[in-house]
């Protein structure tokens, strides 16, 4: 999966929940600024992040990275 492909699955989510960065943000204890990296492409979650990601939004860590 290519960062962009993440980085779309991240904020459909996140819109999806009429949530913005900072909502998201919060809800994950990261940062607004970590969350706009990762949707605009620019940095990949670690491993503990992607799981907080995926509990955030009641997914698997596959849906969020399959093919990644």
């Amino acid at each position: 999966m290519t960062d962009m492909i993440f980085a779309h699955r991240l904020k459909g989510l996140r819109t999806g929940w009429g949530w913005s960065q900072v909502d998201l943000a919060t809800q994950a204890g990261m940062k607004q600024q970590e969350i706009s990296n990762y949707e605009r492409g620019v940095q990949r979650p670690g491993v503990l992040r992607l799981k907080k990601l995926a509990s955030v939004f009641g997914v698997t860590v596959d849906s969020l990275v399959e093919g990644w």
